[in-house]
């Protein structure tokens, strides 16, 4: 059975805070190349939050920059957030 939008996003958004915090622990213990990957991971994670929260079915992709592309024909807000998360897909 398919869980409802609002729990799937609640899903992958509880999925990002975990990772958060190993990444705030990577940091902290100067592993940054290992921190900066997590960071891309919990924010491709808590933007596929917001689309599954949206409805969306089938968020695939791992491209923030992309994922804010889509996010944005639900919330114009995340067309200003594309140029910032962009550098992270490197």
């Amino acid at each position: 059975m398919r869980r409802d939008a609002s729990t799937e996003g609640l899903r992958w958004l509880e999925q990002a805070e975990a990772d958060r915090v190993g990444a705030r622990l990577l940091f902290e213990g100067g592993s940054y190349h290992l921190a900066c990957f997590v960071a891309q991971q919990v924010t491709e994670k808590v933007i596929k939050a917001f689309l599954y929260a949206q409805g969306e079915e089938f968020v695939l992709g791992h491209s923030v920059e992309a994922l804010c592309r889509a996010a944005a024909t639900f919330d114009l807000d995340f067309e200003t957030l594309r140029e910032s998360v962009a550098p992270l897909d490197g």
